[in-house]
């Protein structure tokens, strides 16, 4: 599993429940807690997350511009899937996570204000 994804549902759980433990990522992830303390131990090191053993994890500021990043970039894609392509919700859901990883902060905007002035003009 790509650290992005860890950051994203950190970041998602966090702005629900507000703390979050190792047990509510492997929840979540469908994944064991091994798993999930190997993920934050190197997520540690890498400046994206404070974690103490046995505590709540928090995104450092880095970790939230990626995962926030990551979730604007599935919501532009679903929205396009969904909204301008006419896909079902599932299919698009699908699609939408693989496209988060590949687009561009860039692409991501633009494809976003496609979608603004494509509804505007069609009333969608």
């Amino acid at each position: 599993m790509k650290k992005e994804e860890y950051l994203k549902e950190i970041y998602i759980l966090e702005s629900v429940r507000g703390d979050v433990r190792v047990t509510d990522v492997a929840m979540i992830l469908g994944i064991s807690k091994a798993s999930v303390n190997k993920a934050i131990h190197v997520l540690k090191e890498q400046g994206y997350v404070n974690h103490k053993h046995y505590g709540t994890i928090k995104l450092t500021p880095a970790g939230k511009d990626i995962a926030k990043g990551l979730l604007d970039t599935y919501n532009v894609a679903f929205r396009f899937l969904t909204d301008i392509l006419n896909i079902e919700a599932e299919i698009a859901e699908c699609e939408a996570h693989q496209i988060e990883y590949i687009l561009s902060s860039d692409t991501s905007k633009k494809l976003e204000k496609f979608i603004e002035t494509y509804s505007e003009r069609n009333n969608i």
